[in-house]
């Protein structure tokens, strides 16, 4: 009786662990069903042309597929194999190219980056002699995001990298996160002095390859492919546009790589697997767990699902609703895009659009999380678009506010053919005002180009036509004691102080461009 009573209990004993188990592969095959259609009811909602999504739990691609359509006119529609810029998502990359490195002995995440880039030089010497390698990947530089130094520009990597003596820091070392991906562009540079090859040959022989993400690439797409998404973004007014594809790579390690649905996965497997992809190690488990590891927190406080948010080493570090989760979203003109791993509870997912300007990726991604964990749900969306709106309506408050300080019937001091020339900052490159026969005036900056629209005063918006860094910039000319232009000055990112461009003369025109 002792036996047959404990079989029994046995028994039971396997139901109760069997009965929650088949509950959740049940809860898990619904979600599945349900993705597609969620996806596409999210990307109609925003007016996003297309999107592609892998979900990969325990190391296994439960789902991976695409809504939409590649291009807005002509059409095709998108798969997993379909191919997106993803922007930022490549800093997770770059950070692991350099814990390869780590892992060999060959480079010191608490080195200064002096002891591999002897020429590294910054405006402040210290901070330039005390850089570590760990903070380039932790955005603790100082050093604000400057992205109009390398925005469409056509200088290489190395030239680049000499215009950052130029830029005032914001901040002290260390003292607060800054996101900066000039920074990551220096990191490309070690792992290119250390290898004595590019970065692009380093990620794709040591990452790239061995995961098979053959669908994955650095720059522009190949050539005659045809499975690739092209780029728009959604107005302030949220009507779809085409945009221009970017161009201009020398920034790659912060945001080069494009890639696919299908290939992402994989890296999220790589990852998922602490390493190990495919029963091969490709990177050491401490060097994941130190991307993991909050290494700079930032100070602002989130939402109550997201309190507490800080950087690791290529992936941003948060709370989710009690839960670890590591991400990081990449934007790049006409695309948007996130990758997202909880590392306790083996999920990840990845989401990819061919639009800029909207929070597709963040609905998309946190459903996933909330349906395959079986947390309560909540609508993601009409949070992000109650945000949106916001935004929207700050916006124009903001320039109505401006419109309002405006004083009418001002003119500039000198008429415009006066004020035409070539203006160059050491960093920033060079500004070309041009007079046009009608007497207006039109700027070419960085690939950007749009009429001058006098505002008041010296004071004129430089209105960016198609798509640019930014919709606008504010240009006000300063004279000599002799009464002519001496200079312009130009706000090129909000919260700074605006940055001075001297009008070249004489000789000067002679002088490298730093454009």
């Amino acid at each position: 009786r002792v036996a047959a009573r404990e079989r029994w209990l046995a028994v039971v004993a396997m139901l109760a662990l069997a009965v929650p188990a088949l509950a959740a592969e049940e809860a898990t095959r619904d979600a599945v069903a349900e993705l597609p259609h969620l996806i596409d009811e999210v990307r109609a909602a925003w007016g996003v042309p297309g999107v592609a999504v892998t979900v990969v739990q325990d190391g296994r691609v439960l789902y991976s597929g695409g809504v939409g359509r590649r291009d807005l006119e002509a059409g095709g529609e998108i798969t997993s194999r379909t191919v997106f810029s993803v922007g930022s998502a490549t800093k997770a990359f770059t950070a692991a190219a350099v814990g390869m490195l780590v892992d060999e002995g060959a480079v010191k995440l608490d080195q200064p980056v002096r002891a591999y880039l002897p020429e590294f030089e910054l405006i402040d010497d210290y901070v330039a002699g005390h850089l570590t390698v760990r903070d380039l990947l932790a955005h603790r530089s100082g050093i604000e995001r400057n992205d109009t130094v390398w925005y469409r520009s056509e200088l290489d990597r190395r030239q680049l990298m000499e215009r950052l003596r130029f830029l005032r820091p914001g901040l002290g070392l260390r003292e607060r996160f800054q996101y900066n991906n000039l920074m990551y562009m220096v990191a490309g540079l070690i792992v290119e002095r250390v290898t004595g090859g590019t970065w692009e040959e380093f990620v794709r022989r040591r990452i790239l390859e061995p995961l098979g993400m053959s669908r994955s690439s650095f720059g522009m797409p190949p050539v005659g492919d045809r499975d690739v998404a092209q780029p728009h973004a959604l107005d302030w007014h949220g009507a779809v546009i085409t945009v221009p594809r970017y161009d201009g790579w020398a920034a790659g390690p912060a945001l080069a790589i494009g890639s696919s649905a299908e290939d992402v996965g994989r890296w999220l497997q790589l990852l998922q697997g602490r390493g190990v992809f495919n029963g091969r190690r490709l990177l050491a488990e401490a060097t994941v767990e130190e991307m993991f590891t909050p290494q700079m927190v930032i100070s602002a406080l989130g939402q109550r699902e997201l309190p507490i948010s800080s950087y690791g080493l290529g992936w941003f570090v948060e709370s989710y609703r009690g839960r670890l989760m590591v991400s990081h979203a990449g934007s790049i003109d006409g695309f948007y895009s996130i990758v997202v791993l909880l590392p306790s509870d083996q999920l990840g997912v990845v989401v990819l659009t061919n639009a800029s300007q909207h929070r597709v990726p963040e609905v998309v991604s946190r459903w996933v999380i909330d349906r395959f964990l079986g947390l309560p749900e909540l609508d993601w969306n009409a949070r992000f678009r109650a945000q949106d709106e916001r935004q929207r309506e700050e916006r124009k408050a903001a320039e109505l506010a401006r419109e309002a300080q405006r004083r009418a019937g001002t003119s500039p001091t000198l008429p415009a053919p006066a004020l035409a020339g070539r203006y160059r900052h050491p960093a920033y490159g060079d500004m070309e005002i041009v007079a046009a026969d009608d007497g207006g005036l039109s700027a070419t900056f960085h690939g950007m180009m749009g009429p001058l629209e006098h505002f008041q005063d010296d004071v004129f918006l430089f209105k960016v036509q198609g798509w640019g860094l930014r919709e606008e910039f504010v240009v006000r000319f300063l004279y000599a004691s002799d009464g002519s232009v001496s200079s312009l000055l130009s706000t090129l990112q909000d919260g700074l102080p605006p940055e001075v461009f001297l009008r070249l003369g004489g000789g000067a025109e002679e002088a490298p461009s730093s454009s």
